[in-house]
């Protein structure tokens, strides 16, 4: 999970962060700022997490600006996360997403990564029932997200 939950019946163990990434179209010239005008000019493509990403970064880089999310335009809604890079390939739009998402992208050559004033990162957490105890061929999995988290 992403988000901290304060739930009796819940253990939450810190795993790690996730960087997420400002992903437009590689045909964008970004030699000068990419500002907020800049980018609602070419429209955010959501997403389930979209707004969510959107309003951590933006509110850490363009908060001058930044008025939330009635001050988008939004162009699009993908909710697969596999073709969510499609259309910002496409050049229909930008959007936000994690670094692993990002990567594993098979068109990179069409998006670009936009370098951030103050990077951001979103914390993830392990997250299971408090008074179950797992069988022990589960730490295996747990240590192996661990592994590749850090």
């Amino acid at each position: 999970m992403t988000r901290q939950t304060v739930h009796e019946q819940l253990k939450q163990t810190l795993v790690g962060y996730e960087e997420l990434q400002l992903v437009l179209p590689a045909k964008i010239d970004i030699s000068e700022d990419v500002g907020f005008a800049v980018l609602n000019k070419l429209g955010f493509i959501n997403h389930p997490d979209g707004l969510h990403f959107l309003d951590e970064v933006f509110s850490s880089n363009f908060a001058a600006d930044y008025k939330g999310p009635s001050s988008l335009h939004i162009k699009g809604y993908v909710n697969q996360i596999q073709q969510i890079l499609l259309p910002v390939a496409q050049g229909v739009g930008y959007t936000i997403l994690q670094k692993r998402a990002v990567q594993q992208f098979s068109q990179q050559q069409q998006l670009k990564i936009v370098p951030l004033t103050n990077a951001t990162h979103e914390a993830l957490y392990l997250t299971q029932k408090r008074y179950r105890q797992l069988p022990a061929r589960y730490q295996w999995f747990e240590t192996k997200i661990m592994q590749l988290l850090k």
